[in-house]
């Protein structure tokens, strides 16, 4: 008989795992569309970051949240793919420096046998390849896909509730994913109000135009007083009497 608490990591790694999977196909999806752009050296980096981090993670014990870094580094990957013949840009001296902080932690953990440092060295290589895509998304929140960041967090929210342990080698990744991911898709949701979509023109204040209907020839009033004309407003629908 399965255990209860199995069955519920096994669920929980699961649905990680296809939460991760979704957010990879709705990038994939715009960028089939040319609604995204990814950037080449962002998404090899993260590729590799997620290899480090998958890989120390396995070394620290990590079991069914494993899975769902495993399904994350797989989406980096495909998305590499697309990004290589659809995205632009390449490898920056930025991108070459967070490949060798990510280097770094390798070393360390094989050097010192200490998973602890790959994991510190694969968030920090990502948070700042992630600081770098802030200012694209600041100025193009609709060149990103928000729901890859989204799904995203959340993935990474799942991975550490199945880590199983309060080992900080296991925990460390999974909770920065988490976090990183949720405030990337929060600036977007941010800054995608106050700046409209490509091709939308934005809203400008609507201005009622009131067109003069033919004059009304009355008899002059007794007395001398003006004869009336009417103003027709098209927006009120609506009859407004001036006097001439």
């Amino acid at each position: 008989m399965t255990d209860p608490g199995t069955l519920v990591l096994v669920t929980t790694a699961a649905l990680g795992a296809a939460l991760s999977a979704a957010g990879d196909l709705a990038y994939l999806r715009d960028v089939r569309a040319g609604r995204t752009v990814p950037h080449r050296g962002a998404w090899l980096v993260w590729t590799v970051i997620g290899v480090v981090a998958t890989v120390s993670h396995g070394a620290s014990g990590g079991r069914w949240s494993l899975f769902v870094l495993s399904a994350q580094t797989l989406g980096c990957l495909l998305v590499l793919g697309y990004a290589i013949r659809r995205g632009v840009g390449g490898l920056t001296p930025a991108n070459l420096a967070l490949l060798a902080l990510a280097g770094v932690g390798i070393v360390g953990w094989l050097a010192l046998s200490n998973p602890v440092a790959a994991c510190c060295g694969a968030v920090l290589a990502d948070a700042a390849g992630l600081a770098g895509v802030v200012p694209k998304i600041w100025h193009q929140p609709h060149s990103e896909t928000h729901a890859t960041y989204a799904l995203a967090g959340a993935s990474g929210l799942l991975c550490a509730l199945t880590a199983g342990s309060t080992d900080p080698a296991v925990l460390i990744y999974p909770l920065y994913f988490f976090a990183a991911n949720a405030l990337v898709a929060r600036l977007i949701t941010v800054r995608r109000r106050c700046a409209p979509a490509p091709g939308v023109p934005s809203r400008q204040p609507e201005h009622r135009e009131l067109h003069r209907a033919p004059a009304t020839h009355l008899p002059p009033a007794p007395g001398g007083a003006t004869a009336p004309s009417a103003v027709f407003d098209s927006d009120q629908r609506s009859i407004q009497v001036q006097l001439r």
